[in-house]
C-alpha cells in the first residue's frame, strides 16, 4: 500500500457541529460545517475549494453569525486574515433548529458546539480573550455566549454510569446494522460504535472510501484497520464513554480481553442472530 503522503499525515479540521451529531462526522453530516487543512470547507460531505491551507503553527478562527436574517452564517481566519463567508445557512426551525425553535428533550441537541477533528496533531484551543483569542471584527469570543447565558452543557459521562455493548454474532448476522439503529433510537447515551467500520470510515479521501482508490489491495487496508481498532479500544477504557464494540466476538477468549480494561463498566452483551436478539447484562 502506498504510504500517506506528507501532506496527509498531519490534519486538522475545525467547525461547529449540533449537539446531537456524530462526533467524527465533522463537515459530513446534516448539522455540522467544517474547514481543513486542506483548504476545503465542507458540509454533508460536500467538499469545496475555500480560502488555504493552513497547518502547524497556524491560527484558525471559526466565526459563526445566528443574529443576520434570514440566514445565518459561517467563515475563518487564518492568521488574522479574513477568508470570508464560506456558507449561509438556515437556523431556524426549518434548518439547524437553533434559532426562534423549541428546545428538544436533550437541550444540547439545539445548541452548536465548537468541533475539531485532528490527525497527528496536537491543537491549542482559545475561547476568550484571556485564552489569547484575537475574536474576527463583528463577532464576540465564544465564551460571551456563557457569560450572555446563550449556551447549554453538553453531555456528561462518569465512567462507574457508563456502559459498553458487545455485540455477538456470525458474520452477515446484521450485527453493524442492529447497532446503528439502536444508537439512533438511544441518541440520549451518545454511543460510541468500535470496529473496523469506525476506522474505515474515517479512511477517506475527501469523503470517499479508500476502498475505491486501492483496489485490490483492500485486504492490507483491512489490517491496519485491525491494529488501528485494537489501539483505540485500550484508548475508549480510558475515556468515559457508552460503547458498542462491533466485531463477531464469538470466541470467549477475544470476549474476555476485550472487555478486560472495562473494569468500572456496565456489561451488556447482544447476541444476534437471524430473527433474535439476546441481552445478557452482567
Amino acid at each position: 500500500m502506498d504510504p500517506t503522503t506528507s501532506g496527509e499525515r498531519h490534519l486538522c479540521r475545525i467547525g461547529v457541529s449540533r449537539g446531537d451529531d456524530p462526533v467524527g462526522a465533522l463537515g459530513e453530516s446534516q448539522h455540522s460545517f467544517g474547514f481543513g487543512g486542506t483548504g476545503k470547507f465542507s458540509h454533508q460531505r460536500r467538499f469545496v475549494n475555500y480560502g488555504v491551507k493552513f497547518g502547524v503553527g497556524d491560527t484558525v478562527v471559526c466565526a459563526v453569525d445566528l443574529d443576520s436574517k434570514p440566514m445565518a452564517s459561517i467563515g475563518f481566519a487564518r492568521n488574522g486574515e479574513w477568508l470570508g463567508i464560506a456558507r449561509h445557512f438556515d437556523a431556524g426551525e426549518k434548518g439547524l433548529g437553533l434559532v426562534d425553535a423549541p428546545l428538544r428533550p436533550m437541550r444540547w441537541g439545539s445548541a452548536l458546539f465548537p468541533h475539531v477533528l485532528l490527525k497527528n496533531v496536537i491543537v491549542e484551543m482559545q475561547f476568550s480573550r484571556e485564552d489569547g483569542l484575537l475574536p474576527v471584527d463583528g463577532y464576540e469570543p465564544w465564551a460571551s455566549a456563557f457569560s450572555q447565558r446563550n449556551s447549554v452543557f453538553g453531555p456528561s459521562f462518569e465512567q462507574n454510569k457508563c456502559e459498553v455493548m458487545m455485540m455477538v454474532g456470525l458474520p452477515a448476522s446484521g450485527k453493524s446494522t442492529w447497532a446503528e439503529k439502536w444508537v439512533k433510537e438511544h441518541q440520549e447515551k451518545r454511543y460510541i460504535l468500535l470496529g473496523t467500520n469506525l476506522v474505515l470510515e474515517q479512511m477517506k479521501v475527501p469523503g470517499l472510501l479508500r476502498k475505491n482508490n486501492y483496489g485490490e489491495r483492500f485486504e492490507r487496508l483491512m489490517d491496519y484497520a485491525t491494529w488501528i481498532f485494537n489501539k483505540l479500544l485500550t484508548r475508549a477504557a480510558n475515556t468515559p464513554r457508552n460503547f458498542i464494540i462491533d466485531q463477531t466476538n464469538v470466541y470467549k477468549n477475544a470476549r474476555i480481553r476485550k472487555l478486560r480494561p472495562f473494569a468500572n463498566y456496565r456489561k451488556v452483551s447482544c447476541k444476534r442472530e437471524k430473527g433474535n436478539d439476546r441481552f445478557p447484562v452482567w
